[in-house]
């Protein structure tokens, strides 16, 4: 609407300088001795340009104002203003970026948050819901497995190495990679 207000602002303006120019070309065809005559037409154009510069400021008035709200809007989406200018393209497609993102980012966290919410409340747990055995249970199995075999993990060759008047005793331990050291 802004835009519109000063074009019909310029249109204004353009018609009161065609009334005045029109004036002008009516009284210099008068004659010098027909001074009722140019008073006549001046005043029939006087209630014109009168009437043409009343609307002239009522336009100009409601042009201040929208201006005025498009400062205080301004201020108000100044980030989306900014992300416009340094991506070269419009507000509307920012917003429009700014509203999928929205979407796509926190519908799915909802959808999360309610399934977890219930799951929470209704306690059931994978192991009761399919008959598998607690996690305690599947732990302890674990460790007295690890504890029955972990013989099978030590090392058992032990080398000698005899120098400098002692003697060493290692065991065969493997360096990083598997490789004998």
């Amino acid at each position: 609407t802004l835009l519109y207000k000063e074009d019909r602002l310029e249109q204004l303006e353009d018609d009161k300088i065609y009334l005045k120019d029109e004036l002008e070309q009516s009284v210099n065809a008068l004659p010098d001795n027909y001074p009722t005559a140019k008073r006549q037409l001046r005043e029939e154009y006087n209630p014109k340009v009168l009437a043409l510069n009343d609307e002239i400021l009522g336009i100009k008035q409601e042009i201040g104002d929208l201006k005025v709200g498009l400062i205080e809007t301004g201020v108000d989406v100044g980030p989306a203003i900014y992300l416009a200018r340094a991506f070269e393209t419009d507000i509307d497609t920012v917003v429009k970026f700014f509203i999928f993102i929205l979407i796509f980012v926190f519908d799915p966290l909802a959808v999360a948050l309610v399934v977890a919410y219930n799951v929470a409340i209704t306690g059931n747990r994978k192991w009761e819901v399919y008959g598998e055995k607690k996690r305690k249970e599947l732990i302890d199995e674990s460790f007295t497995k690890y504890e029955s075999h972990r013989d099978d993990f030590k090392p058992k060759d032990k080398l000698v190495f005899k120098g400098d008047g002692k003697t060493y005793v290692t065991t065969d331990n493997l360096s990083k990679g598997g490789r004998k050291s």
